[in-house]
C-alpha cells in the first residue's frame, strides 16, 4: 500500500488504488472483485484473470472497502465498509451499499469511538452490526514495538448497531466484552434480538500488546462463539460452540444474514509451536445437533478456507461440495480437493494434483458458471 501525505492536513493516507488485492475474491454486480481492506475493489477479466484495473464503482466509495463485504441473497446487495477512512491512525470510518446492478446507493462516513484495526463485521436482515475490538493503531508505537498497532485491552470493546436504512448518526455504541475476532460466520436477528457466530480470540493473534508482549501459544487460538445481543437492555452474552482451534468460517451463502444451521471450518485438533498456524483439517459442524464431521488432512498438512457449493439451487442448506487447497508438506505441492458437505469425514472426492505449492491465500468464492 503506498502512502501519500495531505497537503493541507499533513495527514499520512492511503492510496485507495494502489492495494495487494490480495485477501478475498468475489463475484458482484458482473464484476469479479479482488479485494483488501485498505483500497477500493479491482477488477479481473472472469475469463482470463487479466486485470481491468479499480471497479466501475469505485469512483462512489467515501474511503476504503473492507475485503469482507456482505451480498443479501435477498436483494443483490453489496454492504461493505472501511477503517481509518479519514487518514491512517484515524477513528474514521465508512459504510457502503452497491445495488445488485453496481450502482453506489449509500457511502456513508462516521467516527468510531476510537482508531482500531476492523477486519470483517456483520450484517442481519434488519442489522449492520461494526464490532470494534481494541487492536488500536498509534504511530508512536513503531519506534518501540516496530508497528503501530497493539492490542490494547484497556481501550475496552464496543459493537456498533445500525438499523439497514437508517442514518450512520443513530449508530448505537454498545460495550461488549474485550477480545478479538477476524471473521464472522454469520448473524440474524429476531427482532431486537442479534445473534452471530465468530471466531473468538482472547487477544489479537500476531500482535504485541502495548508493551510488547506476543500473545501466549494458548491465547493465539480461535474458537467458534455464539454472540447474543439484545438491543433493549444492551446485553451480550457468549456461548463456545467448538472445543477446536478454528478459523476461515463459512456458511452456505445462500443463508446469509438469516438464521444457519451448517458451518465449515478450517481446524486443527493438533497444534503446537512452530507449526506455522496450518490448520490441517476441514470441519464440519451442525449446529442443531452439535455433530461434528471432521477430514483430517494429516499434521504438518495446511487446509484453506473450505468454500460450499450447493448441489444445485434449491438443494437444502449444507447439501453440496466443498473446495479447499490442501498444501501437502512432503512433496512441497498442493492439491484442490472437493468434498461432500454432508459426509466430510469420508475425504475427498476428487483430488486435482499440482507438482508445485500454492501460495497460502485466505479467501475465496465459487461462481456458478453462467
Amino acid at each position: 500500500m503506498s502512502i501519500v501525505v495531505d497537503p493541507e492536513t499533513g495527514q499520512l493516507q492511503s492510496e485507495r488504488r494502489s492495494g495487494l488485492a490480495n485477501t478475498h475474491i468475489i463475484w458482484h454486480a458482473d464484476q469479479l472483485l479482488a479485494l483488501e481492506e485498505g483500497s477500493h475493489p479491482f477488477t479481473l477479466s472472469p475469463k482470463t484473470l487479466d486485470s481491468e484495473g479499480y471497479g466501475h464503482y469505485a469512483n462512489g466509495l467515501s474511503g476504503p472497502m473492507t475485503a469482507h463485504p456482505k451480498i443479501d441473497p435477498i436483494t443483490g446487495e453489496l454492504h461493505g465498509f472501511g477503517y481509518m477512512s479519514d487518514a491512517l491512525g484515524s477513528a474514521g470510518m465508512s459504510y457502503h451499499v452497491v445495488d445488485q446492478q453496481g450502482v453506489v446507493t449509500r457511502s456513508d462516513t462516521f467516527t468510531a469511538p476510537f482508531a482500531a484495526m476492523v477486519h470483517d463485521f456483520a450484517v442481519t436482515r434488519d442489522y449492520v452490526l461494526f464490532p470494534l475490538f481494541p487492536l488500536t493503531f498509534d504511530f508512536k508505537r513503531m519506534e518501540k514495538l516496530g508497528s503501530p498497532f497493539a492490542f490494547e485491552p484497556q481501550a475496552g470493546a464496543v459493537i456498533g448497531v445500525l438499523k439497514r436504512g437508517a442514518p450512520v448518526s443513530e449508530i448505537r455504541w454498545i460495550e461488549a466484552p474485550v477480545c478479538f475476532v477476524f471473521h464472522y460466520l454469520n448473524a440474524w436477528n429476531e427482532g431486537e434480538r442479534i445473534t452471530f457466530d465468530a471466531i473468538d480470540f482472547a487477544v489479537a493473534p500476531n500482535f504485541p500488546d502495548t508493551d510488547g508482549n506476543l500473545p501466549r501459544f494458548a491465547e493465539a487460538q480461535g474458537t467458534l462463539t455464539r454472540w447474543r445481543l439484545d438491543l433493549a437492555t444492551c446485553a451480550v452474552e457468549r456461548t463456545p460452540l467448538l472445543d477446536l482451534a478454528c478459523e476461515f468460517p463459512r456458511i452456505d451463502d445462500r443463508y446469509a444474514m438469516k438464521q444457519h444451521t451448517q458451518a465449515f471450518l478450517a481446524t486443527a485438533s493438533q497444534r503446537q509451536r512452530g507449526d506455522g498456524g496450518l490448520f490441517h483439517e476441514v470441519t464440519h459442524l451442525n449446529l442443531e445437533s452439535g455433530a461434528t464431521q471432521v477430514w483430517d488432512a494429516g499434521l504438518g498438512n495446511g487446509v484453506s478456507e473450505p468454500v460450499f457449493v450447493p448441489r444445485h439451487a434449491s438443494a437444502d442448506e449444507g447439501d453440496g461440495w466443498l473446495l479447499a487447497t490442501v498444501y501437502e508438506a512432503t512433496s512441497q505441492a498442493s492439491s484442490l480437493v472437493i468434498l461432500d458437505a454432508t459426509a466430510v469425514s469420508q475425504g475427498p472426492i476428487a483430488t486435482a494434483r499440482l507438482d508445485h505449492r500454492i501460495p497460502f491465500g485466505f479467501h475465496g468464492s465459487w461462481r456458478a458458471n453462467e
